[in-house]
């Protein structure tokens, strides 16, 4: 059997909310991207390509009809490794990730969130 942390994470806070149904819990897992996720996917499509966008002097980036706008000018930290996929076994379970950047001994995890909520995100299991 295998999950994504995230799936993981899903569950996770669905086991946290007492008036959540297994039907609540199975729509989730079933339903369409939201708009936001969209947004999210984008977004890390776009780190993919980072380092052969870099050299075009990047200013904007558009796919599936979302824009992203640099408005500054500014040089560019590339990370080493960008959108890396890690899995490791738990007992029949394996448990796959995806790493957005690794610069250095520095693991990121990018959001697209409006607002990040470190809080959230600790106490969550898709970090760990």
């Amino acid at each position: 059997m295998k999950a994504r942390v995230t799936q993981l994470e899903a569950f996770r806070r669905w086991r946290l909310n007492e008036d959540a149904t297994v039907q609540d819990f199975l729509a989730y897992m079933l339903a369409s991207p939201s708009p936001r996720m969209n947004v999210g996917t984008v977004f890390h499509k776009m780190l993919e390509s980072l380092p052969g966008l870099a050299n075009y002097g990047l200013s904007k980036y558009t796919r599936n009809g979302i824009t992203f706008n640099f408005k500054c000018e500014a040089a560019i930290s590339l990370p080493q490794f960008v959108e890396v996929r890690a899995e490791k076994q738990y007992g029949p379970l394996l448990v796959s990730g995806k790493l957005d950047a690794i610069h250095g001994n520095v693991i990121t995890d990018y959001k697209t969130t409006r607002q990040f909520e470190a809080l959230n995100f600790l106490e969550g299991a898709q970090w760990k």
